[in-house]
């Protein structure tokens, strides 16, 4: 099976986040890492039904020799077993996930098929 044709497992904490995994998710848009180190929560990372995360990347784009510095958000099911149950049980990271792998995507093809500036997008 080809590497973009592959599901990518969602991590069950943040520890389940490696290198391969961030390269999995970030090579079909032609991001390479280098390596990563984690920066701690960001803005307190803690809430009911997930934790955030900050994560520092070196990275090359577009398969080219210059490496550049990046920051991610990265978003976790919470660690509390109970809150954990909850979350999944009631399809939040589900939800989530399919905003941003099919809802968001049709409404930027939808925006880039009726030639609407970058500009004049969700403002």
């Amino acid at each position: 099976m080809e590497e973009n044709s592959r599901e990518i497992k969602l991590p069950e904490k943040p520890e389940d986040i490696s290198l391969e995994w961030l390269n999995l998710v970030l090579n079909p848009h032609q991001i390479q890492v280098e390596e990563f180190t984690w920066a701690g929560d960001a803005n307190h990372g803690r809430g009911y039904l997930s934790s955030l995360n900050r994560v520092h990347l070196r990275v090359r784009k577009n398969s080219l020799d210059l490496i550049q510095d990046m920051s991610i958000i990265l978003k976790t099911v919470p660690t509390e077993p109970q809150i954990r149950a909850y979350t999944l049980a009631k399809g939040f990271c589900r939800n989530e996930l399919q905003m941003y792998t099919q809802v968001l995507p049709a409404v930027k093809e939808f925006l880039d098929e009726r030639g609407v500036s970058e500009r004049n997008r969700f403002s």
